[in-house]
């Protein structure tokens, strides 16, 4: 005599995490890995402002590939997921951030002048004074 065990079929339930592709999640981690290595570079690239711009540059674009991916932001998408809107809001992104990267260097350039300007003044200010200084103690 054999018995049979008792089958139980239980019902589907719904999914509980989002449903993510693998090409998201490997855009995300990529982005993520460009702003970071971006971020490390930051401070050495300081010195140099076209090496600078160029950081910047890429942390600008990593950025916004993030915030695409995740869904924070969508600059000039119309809701959709279309590949040619994805596509112009990248290059949307990539056109405002090298106007932010000009502006930055121009404000860069800006304040180097006139910190010369101001080094200038000083060392004539200083040779003034040593030269009536010396001209008072000569006197003497």
């Amino acid at each position: 005599m054999t018995t049979l065990k008792q089958i139980e079929i239980t019902t589907t339930t719904p999914r509980q995490t989002p449903k993510r592709d693998f090409a998201d999640v490997m855009g995300q981690a990529a982005a993520t890995a460009v702003s970071v290595g971006a971020d490390l570079i930051a401070p050495v690239a300081s010195s140099s402002p076209l090496l600078s711009a160029a950081v910047s540059a890429v942390k600008t674009v990593a950025r916004g590939a993030l915030a695409q991916s995740t869904g924070a932001a969508t600059v000039g998408v119309g809701g959709g997921a279309d590949p040619g809107s994805m596509i112009d809001a990248n290059r949307q992104l990539m056109q405002e951030g090298a106007q932010l990267n000009m502006q930055y260097l121009q404000l860069q350039h800006d304040m180097q002048q006139e910190s010369q300007q101001y080094n200038t003044v000083s060392n004539v200010m200083k040779v003034r004074h040593d030269s009536a200084k010396a001209a008072i103690n000569n006197i003497r």
